[in-house]
């Protein structure tokens, strides 16, 4: 049983995050005092606040930080920003500066796979089809792996065949 779990976390935490080099605004510094943060935060569009997560995680321009990550990430996946709402998801999923939170995980997945995001639909799919993350639900798990395939997300292909 906990063998699945590790397997899906696992899973999770090499998946591609959506924070490529083509991903981030280069040439624009993350906020690094508190009064820019708060500037950012109440004013920024989807894609800054992202930019800045992305930063934040990855230590790009700014100390490796993954709960401002979340807090800039947080605050565009609020502002329905599909991306966003995955990286945050994975944020939940590997528990490392935010608590780990799979009802979280499933709750933003959720929201960026209803927006067609091929790496939440194969994230929900293995949240649903492991024991303990999840309630375990693989008919659930069953109705987003065809849309995964669909999209042709590489990593999900042998998942999927598998699973199925």
């Amino acid at each position: 049983m906990r063998w699945a779990l590790s397997v899906v976390i696992c899973v999770l935490l090499t998946m591609p995050a959506a924070s490529s080099a083509q991903d981030v605004t280069f040439g624009l510094r993350p906020p690094l005092n508190e009064h820019e943060r708060a500037v950012l935060l109440a004013k920024g569009t989807p894609e800054e606040l992202f930019n800045a997560g992305v930063a934040y995680e990855n230590g790009r321009g700014a100390s490796h930080n993954d709960t401002l990550a979340a807090q800039f990430y947080r605050a565009a996946a609020e502002r329905g920003y599909a991306r966003a709402q995955v990286n945050l998801g994975k944020l939940y999923s590997d528990g490392q500066d935010v608590s780990q939170d799979y009802a979280e995980v499933r709750s933003w997945f959720e929201r960026a796979a209803d927006q067609g995001s091929a790496e939440a639909q194969y994230g929900l799919g293995l949240l649903y089809f492991a024991k303990n993350s999840v309630p375990k639900d693989e008919a659930q798990a069953l109705v987003w792996a065809p849309k995964v395939t669909e999209q042709g997300l590489p990593e999900a292909q042998s998942n999927v065949a598998f699973a199925t």
